[in-house]
């Protein structure tokens, strides 16, 4: 959701006039002499990176979805530190998020790193997460509906947002490994 929204907020804000747009270096694509037969960008080295086209399938697996740019998103999440009302695990703090192609990658970067207006992005979506809990929660039968869980959820709700962090998102660029692209290769070919 971040992602999506930081590739909008940033298209609106270069025509705004309030933002440099990207430029044709950073838009250019690789072109064919820099890639494989397959459509994989060849990496220094001879390394590869998954390229969108494999499977078919678009943002991160499911076919058929409206294509938003988001190959995954994973967020890392504590499996001992159940969080109470939502049922997920506690968030550790930090995720992994891959874009189909390095244009939208820099477009999330320089939107979402440092930005103030995420915290406030992410309090309204953890309202709007609760809310819709608790709507799925109401619309159970009365005797599959978990009370103390709705309560939970309009406790949460009444109080607020969680106390906000101490600082604001911090975003890496990063380039994968050969490793875990030939493991993601070897688990597409597994599927197909």
């Amino acid at each position: 959701r971040l992602a999506i929204h930081s590739v909008r907020a940033f298209e609106a804000e270069v025509k705004d006039g309030k933002r440099e747009p990207l430029t044709a270096d950073e838009l250019a694509e690789p072109t064919p002499a820099e890639t494989d037969a397959d459509g994989d960008v060849k990496m220094e080295g001879g390394e590869e990176d998954a390229s969108p086209k494999k499977g078919g399938k678009v943002n991160g697996g499911k076919k058929g979805g409206r294509p938003t740019g988001v190959k995954q998103a994973k967020i890392v999440r504590q499996a001992d530190r159940v969080d109470p009302v939502t049922g997920k695990g506690r968030s550790k703090g930090y995720g992994f998020l891959e874009m189909l192609t390095h244009a939208d990658a820099l477009r999330v970067l320089r939107w979402a790193n440092n930005n103030l207006a995420v915290g406030r992005l992410f309090e309204e979506w953890w309202r709007a997460e609760l809310e819709d809990l608790l709507k799925a929660e109401k619309k159970k039968e009365q005797g599959k509906r978990d009370e103390a869980r709705v309560k939970r959820i309009r406790e949460e709700l009444e109080k607020g947002v969680p106390p906000k962090s101490k600082g604001t998102l911090i975003v890496e660029f990063s380039i994968e490994n050969i490793q875990v692209v030939q493991r993601r290769a070897a688990q597409q070919k597994g599927q197909i």
